[in-house]
């Protein structure tokens, strides 16, 4: 078993398999190479029984080029802010409103490949004990974890509420 132990206590850590397949990370990489980018010496792969990621193709010797993402596939706050007409906003929540809105219309994003190679939403909240209820947050037995659970929860409750409604519809 794999523990963590940064927060001091023993936890055991999930290990976060993303439930996209190699067909959607083959779809993301074609995209990138599609705007002009390109893979060095890795690949992003599904391997069964390990997580989804980022593995040597060969062996990589310093100064390789390992990826090239051309800056028009950034998703940044500028791109974000202008995107959605919301110049006030901090930047963190522009980019996380753009990303919203990308995924509630996620078949004709320019992002698509990009976003349908994330983890789901299950994944999250199966791993991430910032999504797990009270009871399942105590059974860790850590207050550490407890406690950043629920200053996480009362962070993104409060970013939450300051852009209910910010959100462009149509």
């Amino acid at each position: 078993k794999l523990f963590h132990s940064n927060l001091g206590c023993r936890l055991p850590v999930s290990v976060c398999v993303c439930v996209s397949g190699q067909r959607e990370m083959d779809e993301f990489e074609r995209w990138i190479v599609r705007y002009g980018g390109t893979f060095g010496a890795i690949s992003i792969e599904t391997r069964p029984g390990v997580p989804t990621g980022v593995y040597a193709r060969q062996p990589i010797a310093q100064g390789d080029l390992l990826l090239s993402v051309p800056s028009e596939l950034f998703i940044t706050a500028a791109l974000s802010k202008s995107h959605l007409a919301l110049e006030l906003l901090p930047e963190t929540d522009a980019i996380i409103l753009l990303m919203l809105s990308e995924v509630a219309r996620v078949d004709s994003s320019r992002w698509a490949p990009y976003l349908r190679s994330l983890p789901s939403r299950k994944t999250f909240e199966g791993t991430m004990p910032l999504f797990w209820d009270d009871e399942q947050v105590a059974s860790l037995r850590c207050p550490a974890v407890w406690t950043r659970a629920l200053e996480q929860r009362a962070s993104l409750q409060k970013s939450f509420s300051a852009l209910e409604g910010k959100l462009p519809t149509g």
